[in-house]
């Protein structure tokens, strides 16, 4: 039995993002599940820096605020302001994120409206997944023109772990490996 591996993005986040780009392979034939699917997909293998904030669960309600910097050959995380080299790289993360995507079930999406992030045209989607260890409710915004995720809203209820709520914006222009890394 397989459990979504917690450490996939960094220590400071949790399943949320390894659920949130996790479509079940069942589900990709729906094209609509399947721009979601593909728009995680092209994330993985592409240089981005991430802001995260989380709220909820063990990070109560004022929330946590942390980056993520992912470049082509490692991964770096902004912990208690100092940043620090990840065990995993993006390979590591997309064989995690295939693992993730066998697992999950119950995966519905849908195309809610068109918007923009940062004068970007997006399409913004509506995403259900679920695993034997969470529910995720989401909504995402794709860009529209290169199909990359450029923002998340995610809900996650881990049962006895508590629901946690989490923010994510990605940028994908300039991404560089950030200055004094421990």
């Amino acid at each position: 039995m397989s459990r979504i591996n917690t450490m996939t993005l960094s220590p400071v986040i949790s399943a949320i993002l390894a659920c949130a780009m996790s479509v079940g392979a069942a589900h990709a034939e729906d094209p609509v599940c399947k721009t979601v699917f593909d728009a995680g997909e092209t994330g993985m293998q592409t240089p981005n820096h991430q802001y995260v904030t989380q709220t909820g669960g063990t990070f109560g309600s004022t929330g946590h605020r942390s980056e993520i910097i992912h470049t082509i050959d490692a991964s770096y995380v902004l912990v208690d302001g100092q940043w620090h080299r990840s065990r995993l790289d993006m390979k590591a993360m997309r064989e995690q994120e295939q693992e993730n995507r066998r697992n999950t079930k119950n995966a519905r999406c849908a195309h809610v409206r068109d918007d923009a992030v940062d004068g970007e045209a997006a399409g913004v989607f509506s995403a259900h997944y679920e695993s034997e260890y969470a529910k995720v409710d989401a909504l995402i915004w794709i860009s529209s023109s290169s199909g990359l995720t450029l923002r998340e809203e995610l809900d996650m209820d881990a049962g006895e772990l508590g629901k946690t709520h989490s923010s994510v914006r990605t940028r994908y222009a300039g991404v560089q490996a950030p200055v004094g890394v421990n």
